[in-house]
């Protein structure tokens, strides 16, 4: 074998090592960068979104597609006029993606709109809020469109 032919075969070898590499290094980028960047979706409310329900609630639970973690307030409740209404402390269930907070009084019959800001696993902030109603469902209810959850940063949750 000539001596241009050795150094041929060491230079496939070398974009060989490189270009395996590079492979192995995109694959580690392309499984770890949906993790990182996923938000928490809000899945489920109770109660819906949208909806209403005929005696108040003793409970508002969320639920989201991962863990969150609570922070401050991370739930709050406001009657139509805008006056906060207490609610128990929140609590998460073992798996920390279901955030329940009890209603401390009767509601009486009337819209209420429900705030929610958690932090998702990924670090960011994420929050919304919906309205529903007690007692009869008041047409402005129907018409009003269920509050998608914000995200803040530059990729979509559907993404």
């Amino acid at each position: 074998m000539s001596h241009a032919g050795r150094a041929g075969h060491r230079v496939i070898r070398r974009v060989s090592g490189l270009l395996g590499a590079l492979t192995v290094a995109g694959i580690v980028l392309v499984a770890v960068a949906p993790a990182a960047s996923a938000h928490a979706t809000l899945l489920f409310t109770s109660p819906a979104a949208g909806s209403a329900v005929p005696v108040s609630p003793k409970a508002i639970t969320l639920t989201f597609n991962q863990s969150v973690t609570l922070m401050g307030a991370p739930v709050t409740l406001a009657s139509a006029d805008g006056h906060k209404i207490a609610l128990g402390p929140a609590r998460e269930d073992s798996g920390r993606s279901v955030v329940t907070v009890p209603v401390a009084g009767q509601l009486p019959d009337g819209v209420y709109t429900v705030t929610w800001q958690v932090i998702s696993a990924d670090g960011d902030v994420v929050g919304s809020q919906y309205p529903f109603a007690v007692g009869p469902a008041p047409a402005s209810l129907g018409s009003a469109p269920a509050a998608q959850p914000s995200v803040p940063g530059q990729w979509p949750t559907a993404i």
